[in-house]
């Protein structure tokens, strides 16, 4: 079995950074992602092609499995992106996202 796991020492990732089943995640050495990271299996951070720009991820963010977060987009603070989603646009902070197409909404406190 092979376990594929691809996080550039390059990669501008703060602190906090978590991992579950990480088999399958590609990270993209342009790409920032900032403290307390939640990335699961099967997920890629990257651009659309080479040299375009790459996300920037907030800080409190949890990412689903399967996701793929491609593009000149940011993700904002707090935000929890569901399992398989595409996510081509920017998110605002304190949000969920789910589902295919999209849904976003907005975080409530409890």
């Amino acid at each position: 079995m092979v376990i594929c796991v691809e996080i550039p020492e390059f990669a501008e990732i703060g602190h906090g950074i978590q991992v579950w089943h990480g088999f399958g995640l590609v990270i993209n050495p342009k790409a920032k992602i900032g403290n307390n990271i939640l990335l699961r299996h099967a997920t890629t951070i990257g651009n659309k092609y080479d040299g375009s720009p790459c996300p920037v991820i907030g800080n409190n963010v949890q990412i689903g499995a399967h996701t793929i977060i491609i593009g000149d987009v940011t993700i904002g603070d707090n935000v929890i992106v569901g399992a398989r989603c595409v996510i081509s646009k920017s998110i605002s902070a304190d949000s969920i996202v789910y589902g295919d197409p999209l849904v976003i909404k907005k975080r409530t406190s409890n």
